[in-house]
Order: C-alpha cells, then structure tokens, then sequence
C-alpha cells in the first residue's frame, strides 16, 4: 500500500542512512523536502520499502527520484515502485516521467530498467553534484 508522503515522510526518506549517500548532497549534511511542495504539482509517494519523488517538469512531464531503502528485496520495491509509476500516470495526469540516474549507480538504472524505463541516447549530462548522468523515460503507454 502507498500514500501521498508529506514533508516529514518525505525528508525521512532523503536523509535515511541507506538512502543519502546516494542522493548527490553533502556528505554528513541534511536535505530539507520544503522547496519541494513548492510547486503543487510535486507529488511524494511513501510504501512500506521507501518512496518515489515526482517533479513536475513541464505540461504532463514528470522526473521520478527512487527513495527505496537497499536491502529489501528487489521484487518488492519493483512493486511498490510500480504502484507509485501507475497513480502517476492514472491520477495525477503524467504521460512521460524520465529519469536521471548517475552512471555510476548501477541499481538505479536496473530497477528502472525492471519498471520499463528506457535509455534516450545521446542525452547524458552532469548534473548539479557533478555526477555524470543518464536520461531513462517511461511513459503512459507502459500501464496498457
């Protein structure tokens, strides 16, 4: 079962000790969720095994973030995470979320991957924290 996550829940699962390290942000510094719910259009998604953040990008274009705690097994965050994608798409009138994972972070890209993200050639880029960056997308199609 999921729910729409609050700023709490949501800043749980950005500065969770399995999780932070991998979000790009200061090593031993602490990510504040306010800026988020800025835009109405941001959507949070919390799950018995971590979450999924959702910027709204333009029109009915979203990025999805993966916020699952590692050590969990795999087909239960590809569940969930598929849960998150499809109220997405259904509720919240997203026809195309992409993703941006680091090259260097291999599970992101696999459970991407799993939930049918595919690659967009020629579109990596480095991002804010210097990281190298692949760009993945779904779209509404996926849900048929």
């Amino acid at each position: 079962m999921i729910s729409l996550a609050d700023i709490h829940d949501l800043e749980y699962l950005i500065n969770h000790p399995k999780i932070y390290p991998s979000t790009g942000f200061p090593v031993g510094g602490t990510a504040q969720a306010g800026g988020f719910f800025d835009n109405p259009r941001n959507k949070a998604f919390i799950g018995m095994y971590g979450g999924m953040m959702f910027n709204h990008e333009k029109d009915d274009i979203y990025s999805g973030h993966f916020l699952f705690i590692s050590g969990n097994r795999g087909s239960d965050i590809k569940r969930s995470a598929r849960q998150m994608l499809s109220e997405m798409f259904t509720n919240h009138g997203a026809s195309v979320i992409k993703g941006y994972p680091p090259r260097d972070n291999r599970a992101v890209r696999v459970i991407g991957i799993a939930l049918g993200y595919h690659k967009i050639n020629d579109a990596n880029f480095v991002d804010d924290f210097g990281r190298e960056c692949e760009t993945y997308e779904v779209n509404k199609k996926w849900l048929l």
